[in-house]
């Protein structure tokens, strides 16, 4: 008689992982404006010094520790570096991931591996470690509190008052208005929110993303913005600049004004079909004023190029015979 055996799972190498997941890859690999900005030491001091209001002034304090080969896992931080026995691992983001405290958990075990010696573990020496902080940069366009605690505890299946485990991220809001001590603190973190918000202000005015893009980065040269950095790297800024404003974050940009005929249909139809229409009205809205082209609309809604193309077609057809 054959016994009942459960399928253990395959274990992928990391090509067969990239293989499998090229556009999660794409994502997670791809330049990103807030990284490149902060990469010098001596503006990763400067955004440590803000946060942790300390005045540390000599760069060579810091000792940048990023983990190549863990960005296929997605685990690679924006920033990682140690600063007086601190690692900080630093990321910013558009959408709050409530799974950072796990995402955090593999990353600090990740560099722990790189910085202590195995066998050391093993003796009756007590290992030194550094002392981690774990951070958020949110500048999303939706709402959310100026500053917050996600903890991994949320994540238990079964509560506890004290959790043998944890680990906590401090997400910090960096829109315009919020966390002022901050931004005055760090004058180059202030500047960066001050390009994306002009990046948005004019992507709600239906003004084209590489036009955006582009006004954007001459206001900030002339209002001193940024200035240095934008006169030196104006392309690689215009480029990450267009990979970063995804669709998600263009959708987001213009959905407020949007959502409310999405929000009427689905009183007819059911509150999930309206929000549904909505989402698809601002995607055909975003095609139709050349924001995003129709492959980026189709991918948004999981579905081919050539179905996307039909519902624009007829969405045309039917605003022509109205």
């Amino acid at each position: 008689m054959k016994k009942d055996s459960k399928e253990v799972p395959k274990r992928i190498s990391v090509d067969e992982h990239i293989k499998l997941n090229p556009k999660s890859i794409y994502r997670d690999n791809r330049s990103r404006l807030f990284t490149a900005i902060f990469r010098e030491k001596e503006d990763m001091l400067s955004l440590y010094n803000a946060i942790n209001g300390t005045s540390y002034d000599n760069p060579d304090d810091v000792i940048v520790t990023e983990l190549e080969d863990a960005i296929y896992l997605g685990l690679k931080g924006d920033l990682s570096f140690i600063v007086d026995f601190r690692l900080n691992i630093y990321e910013h983001q558009s959408t709050i991931n409530p799974n950072m405290p796990l995402r955090d958990l593999f990353y600090f075990s990740a560099q722990m591996r790189g910085l202590i010696e195995l066998p050391k573990l093993y003796g009756s020496k007590l290992v030194k470690i550094p002392t981690p902080q774990f951070v958020v940069f949110y500048n999303g366009v939706r709402t959310v509190e100026e500053r917050q605690i996600i903890c991994l505890s949320d994540a238990f299946e079964r509560k506890t008052k004290e959790p043998a485990l944890e680990l906590k991220v401090l997400v910090l809001n960096i829109n315009q208005g919020y966390n002022m001590n901050l931004m005055s603190a760090c004058k180059k973190l202030n500047d960066y929110t001050i390009y994306v918000a002009k990046i948005r202000k004019y992507v709600k005015m239906n003004i084209k993303l590489e036009d955006a893009i582009n006004k954007a980065i001459d206001e900030c040269i002339d209002e001193n913005v940024l200035r240095e950095y934008l006169l030196k790297h104006r392309n690689e800024v215009y480029e990450m600049s267009m990979f970063e404003c995804t669709d998600e974050e263009i959708i987001d940009a213009i959905k407020e004004s949007e959502y409310d005929l999405g929000h009427e249909a689905g009183k007819v139809e059911g509150i999930k079909e309206g929000i549904e229409e909505g989402q698809l009205m601002t995607l055909v809205k975003l095609v139709q004023t050349g924001i995003i082209t129709d492959e980026q609309a189709a991918n948004n809604l999981s579905i081919s190029k050539e179905e996307f193309e039909k519902i624009l077609n007829e969405k045309i057809a039917k605003n022509i015979s109205e």
